[in-house]
């Protein structure tokens, strides 16, 4: 059974590395993908401080092959917190206590806090934005499946989240590649 959490959030420790990408597909109970075509994406680039909330039943990633050259091989860290609700993953345990006494306790004033204006970002044949073709592997249900994406170049804006549009000939698709039971090793 595939249980999900309620939220899954995201902030950035640092402005490098891979963005997070949230694609509007729903991983079932019993691990079924739903394939297809899919026509938007939300993608959040890093930026120190940024927190990112989605809704955690949809299909996320750090796509790493979305980061620049420079910061292909500086690390992205990140503090992933997810809220459950009327579940608890069976491994998940209390920080312990040497852990946490070492976390700070600051206080951040209100306006430290901005919620950004989302940029939206048109993809198709005739926009005239140049893209690049990448295709990945989501290993989540008990199907593997290949995302397929059109990504357009140049891609990141810092600390910027974007909702990336799909139109006609760019759209991303999502389907199956072959089951694990059967994967050969």
């Amino acid at each position: 059974m595939f249980v999900h959490p309620q939220l899954s959030t995201v902030t950035y420790l640092n402005s490098c590395g891979a963005p997070t990408i949230v694609i509007p597909s729903r991983i079932s109970l019993s691990g079924d993908i739903e394939a297809g075509k899919i026509d938007s994406a939300y993608v959040s680039w890093p930026h120190t401080g940024k927190h990112f909330v989605f809704d955690g039943q949809l299909l996320h990633a750090a796509l790493h092959e979305l980061s620049s050259d420079e910061e292909a091989t500086a690390p992205r860290i990140t503090f992933l917190v997810n809220i459950w609700l009327g579940h608890r993953p069976g491994k998940c345990r209390p920080l312990p206590p040497v852990h946490l006494a070492r976390m700070s306790n600051l206080l951040l004033p209100a306006e430290s806090f901005v919620q950004e204006e989302l940029k939206i970002v048109r993809i198709d044949s005739e926009c005239g934005v140049a893209t690049e073709e990448a295709s990945f592997d989501v290993d989540q249900s008990t199907l593997l499946h290949a995302l397929t994406i059109q990504i357009p170049k140049p891609t990141q804006e810092m600390g910027r989240t974007e909702k990336w549009e799909f139109g006609r000939g760019s759209e991303i698709t999502l389907g199956p590649k072959y089951s694990k039971r059967s994967k050969c090793i």
